[in-house]
């Protein structure tokens, strides 16, 4: 378990480099800050990918902070975004050096553009991601795939994207899923509780937990938080547990190849894309036919409710009337004669 590698990990010191920020633009600039020559087995290269606003930049950030948090917005080296359009508009690796049980372990960090940026078209954030592929192309160690919460559509979407478009199916031995904006990641119970709910998820998490099989869970507080610092602290010791053993490297494709792939599937998008909206269409149409049927249908059947509370209304008066004709015929009947009465009266009287 995590807890298990985290005590059995030794205790991090701090960062002592960290690079200047290398912001690459389309044209992706190379990095020209000279490092210190470090073992090769002590080089990682993680990328991390995630849909925006979810906590990757954010997870970035606790990475690149070497166990030492900082709460100033100007001194994070990647921008974080609580929204639905990307801070990280473009490629945007970072280099720094850390110590880990008295060893020096250089990181380079790929915060990649959100996938689902509502600011950019589905093809434009492909070709990014592309870009983060050539970047790696010297190999990857490990891709955190970040989600805040339960799986969505968007992001099982995006791990489709990862695996068949800019990578392939090798790319999930390396893939760790990182489950962000957990306060109780040191609860082994809780940790293990919300694993299981994630795996038992149908849907949209069946398809990525059917290839990705790590997962880890953090917590990365902004400074506004009681006890940010030191909760950051543990959660990068956690991260960096698992980039420590990340000793395999995984080779991308090559940019032409993948940039190809992309044509490929934006192509095939467009063409699904349109079938889909063709079937909404069908559909819209069908459910007004539908809804108009049903309200003629409903018009027709009030109709004959009307019609029967008349005709049964009719019935009710007839009745009533015949009741009330009877009634005066019966009274008409039982009552005397008026002249006979008066006859015998004036009879009595003569006597």
């Amino acid at each position: 378990s995590q807890l298990q590698d985290l005590e059995a990990s030794p205790q991090p010191t701090k960062k002592s480099l960290e690079t200047t920020d290398v912001e690459t633009d389309p044209q992706l600039q190379e990095e020209s800050l000279e490092t210190p020559d470090i073992d090769p087995s002590k080089c990682r290269t993680v990328v991390l990918i995630g849909r925006t606003g979810g906590g990757k930049s954010t997870c970035s950030n606790v990475i690149a902070s070497g166990g030492v948090a900082s709460g100033d917005p100007e001194n994070q080296p990647f921008k974080e975004s609580d929204g639905c359009a990307s801070e990280t508009k473009y490629i945007n690796p970072k280099t720094i050096i850390v110590e880990w049980e008295g060893q020096q372990y250089k990181l380079k960090i790929v915060d990649t553009i959100g996938i689902g940026d509502t600011d950019l078209a589905h093809d434009e954030v492909l070709k990014r991601l592309a870009v983060a592929c050539n970047e790696c192309r010297e190999g990857i160690n490990a891709v955190f795939f970040v989600i805040a919460k339960r799986f969505t559509q968007e992001e099982a979407d995006a791990w489709d994207v990862l695996w068949k478009v800019l990578f392939n199916s090798a790319i999930s031995e390396y893939t760790t899923l990182i489950r962000t904006n957990f306060p109780r990641f040191m609860d082994h119970k809780a940790v293990q509780a919300d694993e299981q709910s994630l795996r038992k998820q149908k849907g949209a998490a069946t398809r990525v937990l059917s290839m990705v099989r790590k997962i880890i869970h953090v917590d990365n507080p902004p400074s506004s938080y009681q006890g940010w610092e030191e909760t950051r602290a543990t959660s990068w010791k956690i991260l960096m547990t698992r980039l420590v053993l990340s000793d395999k490297v995984y080779k991308p494709p090559e940019l032409d190849e993948v940039n190809d792939r992309i044509s490929k599937h934006v192509t095939e998008k467009s063409a699904s894309d349109e079938k889909v909206e063709q079937l909404m269409e069908s559909m819209s149409k069908a459910r007004d036919e539908l809804e108009k049927a049903r309200i003629q249908a409903a018009v027709a059947e009030q109709k004959e409710i009307a019609a029967r509370a008349e005709i049964e209304l009719v019935r009710e008066m007839n009745q009533v009337l015949k009741e009330r004709a009877a009634s005066q015929s019966s009274t008409h009947t039982s009552a005397p004669s008026s002249s006979s009465g008066g006859s015998k009266g004036s009879k009595c009287s003569v006597m």
